[in-house]
């Protein structure tokens, strides 16, 4: 649930203030459709055009054997933020959902994204 509720918190604050100190999300296998059947809280589609507004790096990683997260969910982030200027997708394989101890492309993708953020 960490992807979605990231970008819908996001998009129901894009006014606020503090919307502005966002540099950049790492989302890491995130769910991006509306599912509510699943949970509760997937009620709704995400308002996405509102945060491709925001001139920040969104990096999205995906593992193809992904058992949770099938590719619908990657389509629609691929299609609604790619044209950002920051947008980076970062496909591999063989971690699933990323519940494993070590996946050193995705730390590496997280720590090159916060090493720059934090230098702005």
């Amino acid at each position: 649930m960490g992807g979605y509720f990231i970008l819908r918190f996001i998009s129901y604050h894009i006014n606020e203030d503090w919307v502005k100190s966002i540099h950049g999300l790492c989302l890491v296998g995130p769910s991006s459709i509306k599912r509510p059947e699943y949970m509760p809280m997937y009620d709704e589609d995400l308002q996405l055009e509102k945060v491709a507004e925001l001139p920040i790096q969104v990096h999205v990683l995906y593992s193809l054997d992904d058992p949770r997260i099938v590719m619908a969910h990657i389509d629609l982030l691929r299609n609604n933020l790619g044209k950002m200027s920051g947008f980076h997708y970062h496909e591999m394989n063989g971690f699933k959902h990323f519940q494993v101890k070590d996946v050193p492309e995705a730390t590496r993708v997280c720590e090159d994204m916060a090493k720059e953020v934090l230098s702005l």
